[in-house]
């Protein structure tokens, strides 16, 4: 955990360090260096398991790039946001369709985390139910495949169970 903390702090160091020499950074370069540090982020509370959020917190949701990140942003939570199973009544009155959607990959990776890490499933899962621009359509088959008999057909003919 310190090893972690302690690469976060560099690395943090680094990109400010990387701000302050520029003179006038463009645009490009302060995006790039946010999208460092949210990424950096994602594995410090990942890695950590801290959940340096408060109740307070805004219930944002982003929109992800992988079903990895879905899947942090259910259990942890994004860029100091409130995890997402975290969320009030209201909160998820909000967000219902959103939620709906990405509580089945959810449960589709805790079926699998008896035998395959929650990383591996996420990866498994974008291969199997073709994750590619198709992100509704990907969640919506996960969820089919989890409620058929058996469970994740699909996924067990690809990687069968060892």
């Amino acid at each position: 955990m310190k090893k972690s903390v302690h690469l976060y702090s560099s690395i943090v160091k680094l990109t400010t360090g990387a701000l302050e020499e520029a003179k006038t950074p463009t645009g490009k370069q302060r995006k790039m260096i946010n999208g460092v540090q949210r990424r950096v982020d994602r594995v410090v509370l990942y890695n950590t398991r801290s959940i340096n959020v408060s109740s307070d917190s805004p219930a944002v949701m982003y929109d992800c790039q992988s079903l990895h990140e879905y899947y942090i942003e259910w259990e942890f939570g994004i860029g100091g946001n409130k995890a997402t199973k975290l969320f009030t009544k209201a909160e998820k009155r909000k967000n219902k369709h959103k939620i709906c959607l990405r509580k089945k990959l959810v449960d589709a990776v805790k079926y699998l985390l008896s035998h395959t890490p929650a990383t591996e499933a996420c990866m498994r899962l974008e291969d199997v139910y073709r994750f590619d621009g198709r992100k509704s359509g990907c969640l919506r088959d996960i969820g089919r495949d989890l409620k058929s008999s058996p469970p994740l057909s699909k996924y067990f003919e690809k990687y069968p169970r060892e």
